[in-house]
């Protein structure tokens, strides 16, 4: 028995724009036997058709999405292809209509060998696994997998429309907004949120913003004889006691007690003023970014200083503060 291999489908479809697979690769089909892909013809250059079901099921034909009469069928045109060496790229697949009418709210994609009635062939169609189809309208909300910094805090997971308004009022209006309070002040995000903080919401929450990258540039504060760092969000990354840069999870309990206390200085600074980051973590270590008027960093500059952390950037052509 000769089949079909189907990739992993994308995890959200959108109507209008072009299905991907998981990780934004084209989608491929290979078809084979034994596991084995196909080379030899007919079945190498076989042409074949996608089709959209609405569940997987060995009756084929009647698993068909019909769609729906007031838009007719769910993709824009028949989806006619063929092999090449036993292997095809969807390309253009699209979908014109979402599928929260479907039982389930889910379909499936088949593919159907076409033209082999002669050659006494039989070929096993191929089921995708399930996926749903949202309306192209949505996908301003969309919960990402990561999401990023300039991403509107609505696209945070348990962050509906109601809780992004009372957010969006409170002046936090991005995904950055939302960690940098975060780190600052917990209780005053949790007060906006009107939620405690053992609701586990809040830990789904968090823990989506915070696979957000904050990229590598970092503010530094001094205290004493020791330099604070934190990263564009605010959160404390290191510290440097006058020995050397020790991650913040690496520091001792008495190390902890004085950056604690220290570090509730920097929040009140960065909160009444706006101030450029002054280092940047190149291979784990705070490097000082030293900057002329153009805004890229010289020479000269940094060979006067004699601070551990500068680093002469005789390769960079352009450094600009953010």
């Amino acid at each position: 028995m000769n089949n079909i291999i189907f990739p992993k489908e994308g995890k959200r479809v959108f109507t209008g724009s072009e299905v991907q697979g998981q990780d934004g690769e084209v989608l491929k089909v290979t078809i084979c036997y034994n596991g084995q892909k196909i080379t030899s013809e007919p079945l190498a250059s076989a042409r074949f058709e996608v089709v959209v079901l609405e569940r997987n099921s060995n009756k084929f034909e009647e698993s068909l999405v019909k769609g729906r009469p007031e838009v007719g069928s769910v993709l824009p045109n028949e989806y006619i292809s063929q092999f090449s060496n036993g292997e095809a790229v969807l390309q253009g697949l699209k979908f014109k209509d979402n599928s929260n009418w479907a039982p389930g709210k889910k379909w499936w994609f088949g593919i159907r060998i076409l033209d082999l009635e002669e050659s006494n062939l039989k070929i096993k169609e191929a089921i995708s696994g399930p996926f749903r189809v949202l309306d192209r309208h949505g996908k301003a909300s969309e919960k990402p997998d990561i999401p990023l910094l300039d991403h509107g805090v609505g696209r945070l997971e348990k962050v509906g429309k109601e809780r992004a308004s009372d957010l969006e009022k409170n002046g936090i209006k991005t995904v950055k907004d939302f960690l940098q309070l975060y780190h600052m002040n917990p209780t005053k995000l949790l007060e906006i949120l009107k939620m405690p903080e053992s609701d586990k919401q809040w830990k789904t929450m968090t823990t989506h913003a915070k696979k957000c990258d904050a990229g590598s540039n970092l503010y530094s504060y001094k205290r004493e004889n020791t330099v604070l760092f934190f990263n564009s969000v605010y959160e404390l990354m290191g510290a440097d006691f006058g020995n050397g840069y020790i991650l913040s999870y690496k520091l001792q309990d008495s190390e902890k007690e004085l950056v604690n206390k220290w570090k509730k200085g920097f929040y009140e600074n960065i909160k009444n003023k706006s101030f450029p980051a002054d280092f940047k973590l190149l291979n784990g270590q705070p490097v000082r970014i030293v900057c002329n008027f153009t805004g890229n960093p010289t020479d000269d500059d940094a060979s006067q200083h004699g601070n551990k952390h500068l680093l002469l950037y005789r390769n960079l052509v352009s450094l600009k503060l953010l």
